[in-house]
């Protein structure tokens, strides 16, 4: 399993690499602009995103995450798009 960190020193805020065993596939969690280490890292590993994941709605989030989610050519998903339509929910939707 690979699992990488990338920093966004602005709003103190972590996104992440994690990628299954077999090295195939992955997803980044938490996106913000500061990927291109994560991106970086994926494309030399030739692993295949295939999910965005946002854990929280707070704005060093989901700035840009509508971009990155475009940019890898993954779906975003956040607790709104995960969580069934009857639960309260305070996270973007796609």
């Amino acid at each position: 399993m690979i699992t990488q960190c990338a920093e966004n020193l602005r709003w103190l805020s972590s996104a992440y690499l994690v990628v299954d065993r077999s090295g195939n596939h992955g997803v980044i969690i938490d996106a913000h602009r500061a990927l291109d280490p994560l991106c970086e890292r994926a494309e030399h590993e030739r692993v295949t995103e295939t999910h965005v994941l946002l854990t929280h709605h707070h704005y060093d989030n989901v700035q840009g995450i509508a971009e990155v989610a475009q940019r890898l050519g993954a779906p975003l998903s956040s607790r709104a798009t995960l969580s069934p339509p009857s639960a309260k929910s305070t996270g973007c939707s796609r």
